[in-house]
């Protein structure tokens, strides 16, 4: 399933999504949508009317919209991955002890502190991804999703195949309303962990919070 199928979701469509089968939800949505989209081309009208064009032009807008927000965060590919360092066994040994300070602090919700230790610790392990991770987390407990967002996707450069790396992207993505590449990155994190029901269901709410968002700002704009 693609980037497509998933966007389609976010439409205030579907009904008793929640609840159903996500797989079967999917397949069952993209045959419509593929059925749609060739009845569509076939039926098309030689000129639009003026209530849809007026629709066109609201989803434009909100694309447009989605679009700035985009540009507002770290380009990925301009995310730069760090070396690799040689250490002493001591120097291990105290990025260790810095890295469990701040997952004390995190469990604390002392965030701030969390982001400084898990700082002094990458700065002795540059290139571990689970420290990077975990300022993520803190960065977003404090509630700076931008730098948070940076952060996971250096552990994601750092570790690709890492199904957590993509969920707390998907969160950063979710908390900055980019719902689109937030579903995105969370689909991306249940192919690699099919099994874990977690994952599933974080994917549904962040497609149904989408989809009040979208419904949302149609309302708002007929109003």
């Amino acid at each position: 399933m693609g980037h497509h199928e998933i966007v389609a979701l976010l439409r205030p469509i579907t009904k008793g999504f929640e609840d159903a089968d996500l797989d079967k939800v999917m397949a069952e949505e993209k045959v419509k949508l593929d059925a749609y989209y060739e009845q569509a081309t076939k039926n098309k009208p030689p000129a639009a009317s003026a209530e849809a064009n007026e629709s066109i032009t609201l989803v434009e807008k909100m694309e447009a919209e989605n679009q700035r927000k985009f540009a507002e965060i770290e380009k990925e590919q301009d995310i730069v991955v760090p070396e690799a360092v040689e250490m002493s066994e001591e120097k291990k040994a105290e990025g260790a002890k810095l890295k469990d300070e701040g997952n004390k602090a995190y469990l604390a919700k002392d965030y701030g502190l969390a982001v400084d230790l898990y700082s002094q610790a990458i700065a002795i392990t540059p290139t571990d991804a689970v420290l990077y991770s975990n300022r993520c987390a803190a960065h977003l407990g404090a509630g700076d999703a931008k730098l948070a967002l940076h952060d996971v996707r250096v552990s994601k450069k750092l570790c690709p195949e890492w199904p957590k790396a993509l969920f707390r992207e998907g969160q950063c993505l979710e908390v900055l309303e980019l719902f689109e590449e937030a579903a995105c990155a969370m689909w991306a994190a249940m192919q690699l962990a099919p099994d874990d029901k977690l994952l599933k269901r974080r994917f549904q709410e962040c497609v149904k919070r989408g989809r009040s968002d979208h419904q949302a700002k149609l309302q708002s704009a007929d109003a």
